[in-house]
């Protein structure tokens, strides 16, 4: 069985800014938007989302990396989101963070073949 995760390296002049979501990474940050990601993602239409999601959800895609990646150092906090959404702005960073999050949450290219049968068709 293949994991279904999203990647993306952000390279700037002075860094790369490793991104990495899988449900889990995803799970953990809805748990602390107090939200799902569908709601996320439409909250940015209909003004129920902003900077604070994007910040969890940087935050969780950098911890992500950093476990995956067994980098080890001090875990990834908000502040580290905020420094970055400082330093590198907003729209740059969303766009980013949700391609990646679009590869974990998009349909997959293999499909599940599953055959159901009701209590009807039985008898």
């Amino acid at each position: 069985m293949v994991n279904k995760i999203g990647q993306k390296t952000i390279i700037t002049s002075d860094r790369e800014i490793e991104l990495l979501y899988s449900n889990r990474a995803i799970a953990n940050a809805e748990r602390v938007m107090e939200k799902g990601i569908i709601g996320v993602l439409n909250g940015f239409q209909d003004g129920g989302s902003g900077i604070f999601e994007v910040a969890v959800l940087l935050q969780a895609g950098m911890e992500a990396a950093r476990r995956y990646h067994r980098s080890g150092g001090k875990r990834v906090t908000m502040d580290d989101a905020y420094e970055i959404l400082d330093k590198y702005g907003f729209t740059i960073i969303a766009s980013n963070v949700f391609e990646a999050i679009g590869e974990v949450i998009a349909k997959g290219d293999e499909s599940i073949d599953a055959e159901f049968e009701d209590e009807d068709s039985k008898n």
